[in-house]
């Protein structure tokens, strides 16, 4: 993923919300996350193009991934995650985790997600820190190519 990749495909986005999404005043062009309309439906003066993921999303299935159009190396997407202050023990964070977990399972939570679109993974804070780094590593990488600054 480099800046030339992303700006080839979407130019420039602004983003005003998923709700504009199910107005009546569709934007020219637009970048969503799709949890924020899965369960509340597209609105229909607008054609989905594709998911930026690695595959098509099981919530809206009709939608094929970029890579099926031919876009080779090109996924992104959303996650949520739960983190605590650095200096929490590391026994409490493991804790934290299994209630996390454990809830996340619980089937009232997780068909919840799934009609949001949200695929719960799950895993030890070690497997999170290392998630964190690699989605962090490309954008980091179109940041520095595109002279973005923190603010």
């Amino acid at each position: 993923m480099n800046r030339g990749h992303y700006a080839r495909l979407h130019g420039r986005i602004p983003f005003i919300g998923a709700p504009a999404l199910r107005s009546g005043t569709p934007p020219d062009g637009y970048t969503l996350f799709l949890a924020g309309v899965a369960s509340h439906g597209i609105n229909p003066n607008l054609r989905a193009l594709a998911m930026t993921g690695a595959q098509r999303s099981a919530a809206i299935p009709d939608i094929p991934a970029v890579t099926e159009a031919g876009v080779a190396g090109y996924e992104t997407g959303s996650w949520y995650g739960i983190v605590a202050p650095a200096r929490t023990p590391r026994p409490v964070v493991e804790q934290l985790g299994r209630e996390i977990a454990a809830v996340v399972k619980a089937s009232d939570i997780s068909g919840r997600l799934a009609s949001e679109a949200v695929i719960p993974i799950g895993g030890t804070p070690d497997d999170f820190d290392a998630h964190i780094k690699r989605e962090l590593a490309p954008w980091a990488k179109v940041a520095k190519q595109a002279k973005i600054e923190l603010e």
